[in-house]
C-alpha cells in the first residue's frame, strides 16, 4: 500500500501500547499506527488538546474505554481532522453515582493495599469467565498499570468522574464509525454501547462472543478483523 491511513490508538485507564499491540501487528499493512500519550491529569478536555498536539494533521482514531472519551472530546474541538472513527468498550452516557462510588473506593483502596494489588483484585472484573485464568492477559494489564503508574491512575478516575455526558455528539458524527464490544462486558454494557451505535449513522456495530471489557487483548484476532474492514471502508474515496 503506497500511502498508509494514520491511525491514533488510544488507550483507557491503566492502558498503554501493550493493549494494542495485537492491533499495531494486524494493521500495519494498512495503517500507521500511532499511540496517544495520556498525560497525568484529571481533566480530559486538557489531555485531547495534547493529544491534538501531537497528532498527524488527519488522521482516523480509535478509542478504548476512556479512549473513546478522549476520542469523544476530540470530536468536540477538530471533527475536520478525523477520518474514520472505532469506539471499543465505551459510552458516550455521563458517569453514574454508583461507578463514581466504585472509582473513589478503588483510590482508596491503593492508599491501604498497595497500587498493583488493587489492580490484580480489579482485574477478573475486566474479563470474561473464561480469560480470568489466563494468566497472560492479567500480567499484561498489571505490566501497564506498572508503567503508568499510581498518579495517573488516580487523575484519570477524576477526569472521567468529571466528564461530559456525549450523546449530543452522535448524531453529528458523519465519518464511517466502528463500534466493537464484548458481549459480556460487565463494565461498559453491550447494551448501552449498541444505543451508542444506532444513534451514529454511518455505524457498524460488532458484538464479540465470550468477550468482556478488553475487547483488544481478549479477542485480538476478531478486533482486527472487524478493524480491516472499517479502514478499507470508503478508501478509494478518501484517496481521491
Amino acid at each position: 500500500m503506497a500511502c498508509k491511513l494514520p491511525l491514533l490508538l488510544i488507550p483507557g485507564l491503566a492502558g498503554n501500547k501493550t493493549m494494542w499491540e495485537p492491533q499495531i501487528q494486524g494493521l500495519g499493512d494498512l495503517a500507521d499506527c500511532w499511540v496517544a500519550p495520556l498525560p497525568a491529569w484529571d481533566d480530559l478536555g486538557d489531555m485531547a488538546q495534547y493529544i491534538l498536539a501531537e497528532a498527524p494533521p488527519r488522521f482516523a482514531v480509535a478509542g478504548w474505554s476512556m479512549g473513546g472519551y478522549l476520542a469523544f472530546e476530540i470530536l468536540q474541538r477538530a471533527p475536520e481532522r478525523v477520518l474514520k472513527l472505532a469506539l471499543m468498550s465505551t459510552t458516550p452516557e455521563p458517569e453514574t453515582g454508583e461507578v463514581s462510588k466504585r472509582r473513589r473506593a478503588s483510590l482508596v483502596a491503593i492508599e491501604d493495599g498497595g497500587f498493583l494489588a488493587e489492580i490484580r483484585s480489579l482485574s477478573p472484573r475486566f474479563l470474561h469467565p473464561e480469560r480470568r485464568r489466563d494468566g497472560v492477559i492479567v500480567e499484561l494489564m498489571v505490566r501497564q498499570a506498572f508503567e503508568i503508574g499510581p498518579e495517573a491512575y488516580r487523575q484519570h478516575h477524576v477526569a472521567m468522574m468529571k466528564r461530559p455526558d456525549y450523546r449530543h455528539l452522535l448524531p453529528k458524527i458523519q465519518c464511517p464509525t466502528l463500534v466493537v464490544s464484548g458481549r459480556q462486558d460487565y463494565v461498559t454494557r453491550s447494551t448501552a454501547q449498541a444505543r451508542m451505535a444506532r444513534g451514529i449513522g454511518r455505524s457498524k456495530l460488532v458484538q464479540l462472543e465470550r468477550c468482556a471489557h478488553m475487547v483488544t487483548l481478549e479477542r485480538p484476532v476478531e478486533t482486527v478483523r472487524a478493524m480491516r474492514q472499517w479502514l478499507r471502508q470508503g478508501q478509494r474515496a478518501m484517496a481521491a
